[in-house]
């Protein structure tokens, strides 16, 4: 079992090792994956259809950017999810479908939780 903060820990290195750079510091690859979507997908229309940025992104990101390689299948998505131990051995399937449901959602809202961390210009 791992504790909350190896978890956040392992979420965070996924996402950093899923960004296409060379570049290997925390910052300039978080700046480069929120560049990126900003200059390939983020437009007024998308603003207004979503509501907010983070919410356009979750939308990018479902089109599996080259730039940002995330699991996109639902068993990879499910392997993924009981690595970090957020779907345990006991939990019920519709939690478990839930889980994978949001996972576009979730990843989202943490690389712009680490965005603002890493004071990523624009946050």
């Amino acid at each position: 079992m791992i504790n909350t903060k190896e978890q956040n820990q392992l979420i965070k290195q996924y996402i950093l090792d899923s960004i296409n750079t060379d570049d290997t510091s925390e910052h300039n690859k978080l700046e480069f994956v929120i560049d990126t979507f900003r200059s390939e997908f983020l437009s007024e229309y998308e603003l207004k259809m979503w509501g907010n940025e983070v919410k356009v992104f979750e939308q990018w990101i479902l089109g599996l950017p080259s730039a940002f390689e995330i699991h996109y299948e639902y068993h990879e998505i499910e392997q993924q999810l009981r690595e970090w131990n957020i779907i345990k051995e006991d939990d019920k399937k519709k939690r478990v479908d839930m889980l994978k449901a949001n996972w576009f959602n979730y990843i989202s809202n943490r690389v712009y939780t680490l965005a603002r961390r890493a004071k990523v210009k624009g946050l």
